[in-house]
């Protein structure tokens, strides 16, 4: 005979990247190339009577919460929990105030061992994971991968301000995806609409588009990190600053994105890696340009170093997310991968020992959730 002991619920998270359509992607209508990849956030539940929260990568062990009032209340303050404050949130009001009690921890190997910041998507996948986790831990049967994204995505999107969601449903889904946003202005609308949050996220998402890739036979992905990270927050004030004031530049480059990811986006379909490359680097072109006109880093000196060898090299490359920082991505043919790399090294560029990765988030139910 069975008995039911506690359940224990791991869950794994890969990071993600940002390929092309950055910040056009905030716009209704504009695709994105996105990629999961192969470094995770590992989320462990335990169900319990109380409700503690350890993350030892940021030195927070031991964290009480209570929910009052529809908000996660922790025990200490620290900026750090708004993500996972807003993920229990969420939570809450979709199952109406009810949520599982349990021990949670959290931790990450997509920031490096001193705590600085590749720009791999932790906060997403933190949110996603703790989504996940808790979800499980009182569901009878397996979460839908859908609820998981739509409910993680109003969470980060509470938490960051903004954001297009692209970054939670690579961590949701996996591998290479065509992501066109759910619209932030659409979202913020109906946020503040005084709907419930159930009929918001069981409802219809308007221009959200979720699509597998396959990346085309003959390239590699290679992910140079410049040691600087970058903050998404300031460079997206610059942008929205020059959206508003500059309204038919900003039109412009949104029609110059538009174009370059729609013929990388014709690469993938066809198998055609050299259409890929045209469009990667006439997405490159596009946000150079925007850099410019906005007056916004979005490539640094060490950014366009990567570019330019990787462009020289026979591949593509650009900045990977908001720029200013961070990673930089380039696809290019797998015999002439590690040269590039070594070339970066040169430069002063790190590469990073990661891919792409196929599976988005999986919930492992742990060894005590029934024993014989």
């Amino acid at each position: 005979m069975s008995e039911k002991t506690d359940p224990v619920i791991r869950v794994a998270v890969p990071g993600k990247l940002m390929v092309a359509g950055e910040y056009a992607v905030l716009e209704t209508g504009q695709p994105s190339i996105v990629t999961a990849v192969s470094r995770s956030v590992f989320v462990t539940i335990e169900a319990s009577d109380t409700n503690r929260l350890d993350l030892p990568d940021l030195g927070l062990s031991g964290v009480t919460w209570e929910l009052q009032d529809g908000r996660a209340l922790f025990d200490v303050e620290d900026s750090r929990l708004v993500f996972i404050g807003e993920a229990i949130a969420a939570i809450a009001e979709y199952q109406s105030d009810r949520i599982a009690c349990g021990n949670v921890e959290v931790r990450s190997e997509l920031d490096d061992s001193s705590g600085r910041k590749y720009g791999l998507g932790s906060s997403a996948a933190v949110v996603v994971g703790v989504v996940a986790a808790l979800l499980q831990l009182t569901s009878k049967t397996p979460v839908a991968p859908e609820l998981v994204f739509r409910l993680a995505a109003v969470a980060h999107f509470r938490g960051q301000g903004s954001g297009s969601g692209a970054d939670v449903a690579a961590s949701t889904f996996g591998g290479w995806l065509r992501y066109n946003s759910f619209s932030p202005v659409w979202l913020t609308e109906e946020l503040a609409s005084g709907k419930p949050l159930k009929m918001i996220i069981d409802g219809p998402w308007p221009h959200l588009v979720i699509e597998p890739l396959t990346l085309p036979d003959g390239l590699e992905l290679c992910v140079g990190w410049t040691g600087t990270p970058a903050s998404t927050g300031p460079m997206l004030e610059r942008i929205h600053r020059f959206r508003t004031d500059e309204g038919p530049e900003y039109q412009r480059f949104l029609g110059a994105s538009n174009a370059a990811v729609g013929l990388a986006l014709q690469g993938f379909a066809a198998n055609d890696a050299s259409t890929v490359l045209r469009g990667l680097t006439a997405n490159h072109e596009a946000l150079q340009w925007l850099g410019c006109a906005a007056r916004a880093p979005i490539e640094t000196e060490l950014l366009a170093r990567l570019s330019s060898l990787a462009n020289d090299a026979g591949g593509a490359g650009k900045s990977s997310g908001s720029g200013a920082g961070d990673c930089g991505v380039a696809l290019i043919a797998p015999r002439l991968a590690e040269e590039l790399r070594r070339e970066w090294r040169e430069a002063g560029i790190y590469p990073l020992e990661l891919g792409p990765a196929p599976d988005g988030v999986i919930i492992e139910p742990g060894a005590g959730l029934f024993s014989s």
